[in-house]
């Protein structure tokens, strides 16, 4: 989930010309969601300290 969150974040900064958008929304009242992340110890964890790892299966 947090790559895919990252991957929006990432894509909304690009300055194109793209006829759409995709938009992260509260589905209950509509308003604009900002991404979260938070880790398996419960800590509250800014997208700038996230990086991606890869392990064997």
């Amino acid at each position: 989930m947090a790559n895919n969150v990252m991957a929006l974040r990432f894509g909304k900064g690009m300055q194109d010309e793209r006829p759409l958008s995709l938009n992260l929304v509260h589905a209950r009242c509509g308003a604009p969601a900002e991404p979260a992340v938070r880790c398996t110890a419960c800590h509250d964890v800014p997208l700038s300290d996230v990086v991606v790892t890869l392990e064997p299966r």
